[in-house]
């Protein structure tokens, strides 16, 4: 499913595709791939049907199953509602953070000295004996700073999800019809030098205040904000701690010798935005 899922989010067209005329520029291979995408979950879906075991829930869908067999809210429980909640987890949990790592490579091979600070970090509190834990992060400010950083510099969600004004209000002397789309520009906010001194610099001593410690800041907002905010929230900081440190922990990450490091601004901005593809050496430690 990921191949066809990566496929299918770098064919997007940003923040067009959510306008009228976008709706007549999508590409004809983005459909199939949907469709085939689609098709591939109803396969796995079908395939749990046969190995059912209602005493032995295995994942998400082994749930939905047992609970349409049960009769419960089948207005709620249906396969349509299945395979969004399916489609929305891949599309909304996977390319997001895939292209978050990407992007702290990106970061890591163009300052080898955050690189080493972060590593130090992780040799002084997990060490080599175990892997990394959430409770980590709390003692481990240089890191969660780095990922700060990336999270700013790099947002793979420029213009975050489309909400809808619920009724008609007015913004600054702007009037907004009730029923408007409404995207936020995170990617300006992060980049607007009133907010963030010298924006387009990876610092990730910007988050860290005189004793150390995180600062937390009403600006960064890269999982949106209010009561829409993204779901995914914990899960995605979740694993971009544990991801990133578990591979500081075990590699050093450089550019391959006689080549350019990769770009730290500029990118593929479809329906998230992504680093240009590069190339990295991976030296165990």
């Amino acid at each position: 499913m990921l191949p066809v899922l990566e496929d299918y989010m770098r064919l997007g067209q940003g923040a067009l595709s959510l306008t009228n005329l976008g709706r007549f520029l999508i590409p004809e291979e983005k459909f199939v791939l949907m469709d085939k995408f689609y098709s591939l979950v109803r396969q796995e879906v079908e395939r749990h049907r046969q190995s059912f075991d209602p005493t032995d829930i295995r994942d998400f869908i082994d749930l939905y199953i047992k609970v349409t067999r049960e009769g419960q809210d089948p207005e709620i429980y249906t396969e349509w509602n299945v395979f969004r909640i399916i489609v929305d987890l891949y599309m909304a949990g996977t390319d997001t953070t895939a292209n978050t790592f990407r992007w702290s490579l990106v970061h890591m091979v163009n300052h080898p000295d955050v690189q080493k600070g972060v590593q130090q970090e992780i040799d002084q509190v997990i060490g080599q004996g175990r892997v990394a834990k959430m409770e980590d992060k709390a003692r481990m400010p240089f890191t969660e700073a780095t990922i700060l950083e990336v999270f700013r510099m790099s947002t793979v969600v420029p213009f975050g999800i489309a909400h809808a004004t619920s009724e008609t209000t007015i913004l600054d002397g702007y009037t907004i019809p009730k029923d408007t789309v409404v995207l936020g520009h995170f990617y300006r906010v992060f980049h607007d030098k009133n907010n963030f001194e010298e924006p387009y610099k990876f610092k990730p001593e910007r988050w860290l205040d005189g004793d150390g410690k995180v600062i937390k800041s009403d600006k960064m907002v890269p999982f949106s904000i209010g009561p829409r905010v993204c779901l995914g929230k914990g899960l995605a900081e979740m694993e971009s701690f544990i991801f990133f440190t578990t591979l500081l922990q075990n590699f050093t990450f450089k550019v391959p010798e006689g080549e350019n490091p990769p770009s730290e601004v500029e990118g593929l901005n479809t329906s998230t935005f992504a680093p240009y593809d590069y190339r990295v050496r991976a030296v165990r430690r």
